[in-house]
């Protein structure tokens, strides 16, 4: 019997690995090992994971689209946010962090950016067939005109929305 000896696995190795199913001993348990970053395996474990590794597959064998798009919607989801949150946080017009991410600019001035990725996202979804875009735009047209009523109320008989004026949009 030959010494086992570690290896470093770095977050994409672990990503991929539990993807591939690297990261399972023969009974098909996944290695605690492998979440914490090393792989305690045998040489030829550690030769066939670098083989599978260098000849991974594409993400259209890894996913399926329907898969890939509702991680994709949840990614921008999440991005547009943390953006808000920060608006929030900060105010629309604060400088943004003097990150690659924002460039200092504003949440008013990214939130097109990241809204326009959510919508990039959602369109790749019906593309895929997760969602029914006439079904969504039917949707979207009754609660607009939900929020756009006076007579919508809330839980506790306040207006549902603040009425828009002229000035408010810039749309």
């Amino acid at each position: 019997m030959h010494k086992e000896e570690l290896v470093e696995v770095t977050q994409a190795d672990r990503e991929l690995g539990f993807a591939l199913g690297l990261w399972k001993d023969q009974y098909g348990n996944i290695l605690d090992s492998a979440a914490e970053g090393r792989y305690d395996g045998s040489v030829n474990m550690q030769r066939i994971a670098r083989h599978r590794l260098a000849h991974s597959p594409s993400p259209d064998e890894l996913v399926s689209p329907e898969t890939y798009a509702l991680g994709l919607m949840v990614e921008e989801m999440g991005e547009s946010l943390k953006l808000i949150g920060k608006a929030l946080r900060f105010g629309l017009d604060a400088p943004g962090p003097k990150i690659p991410e924002y460039g200092g600019l504003t949440a008013r001035q990214m939130l097109p950016v990241e809204i326009g990725d959510l919508h990039a996202a959602i369109r790749y979804a019906s593309m895929a067939g997760v969602v029914k875009m006439s079904l969504a735009n039917l949707a979207e047209e009754a609660k607009l005109a939900k929020l756009l009523d006076p007579l919508s109320r809330d839980a506790n008989g306040n207006r549902l929305a603040p009425a828009l004026s002229a000035e408010t949009g810039n749309g």
